[in-house]
């Protein structure tokens, strides 16, 4: 009974680092909307296509620049370089990934951010709405992995 309070902590961890990296990714405000909202169309013209908040990145940060390097002492002591290695994707203007790994005499210690990018569209919602789906499928996917 005592071990489902630290797997809830590990639960909880493992959710909370993909909303906070998705959701930086994602779309802005809707500010675009707010002035649009008090004008209403004219009777008989068409209709406007459907719009969306813009995005608030149109490409992804540096992926190895996201952490400190006194973060990345903290989580990875010995890192073999500071800087991270940038890992191959198929896609660099949608995902990026970046490696840190260490090895203290026989403590091996790696750590990989991923950043992805949601772009706001018409057909499938904001960037915001989208990254908001993606992150409660990867906390889903660890609560999963952690029973």
């Amino acid at each position: 009974m005592h071990r489902s309070a630290p797997r809830l902590a590990r639960i909880l961890a493992c959710a909370t680092v993909p909303v906070v990296l998705v959701a930086s990714c994602s779309s802005g405000s809707d500010k675009k909307d707010d002035k649009n909202a008090g004008g209403s169309a004219r009777p008989g013209s068409p209709s406007a296509s459907p719009t969306v908040a813009a995005a608030k990145f149109s490409k992804l940060p540096d992926v190895c620049s996201t952490l400190s390097g006194k973060t990345v002492d903290e989580l990875v002591p010995k890192a073999q370089n500071k800087k991270g290695k940038a890992l191959p994707s198929a896609d660099t203007n949608t995902s990026a990934s970046c490696l840190w790994s260490g090895l203290d005499k026989f403590d091996y210690r790696s750590l990989t951010v991923s950043l992805k990018l949601f772009r706001s569209d018409p057909g499938l919602g904001s960037g915001d709405k989208r990254a908001g789906e993606y992150a409660a499928q990867q906390a889903s996917r660890a609560a999963t992995a952690a029973r």
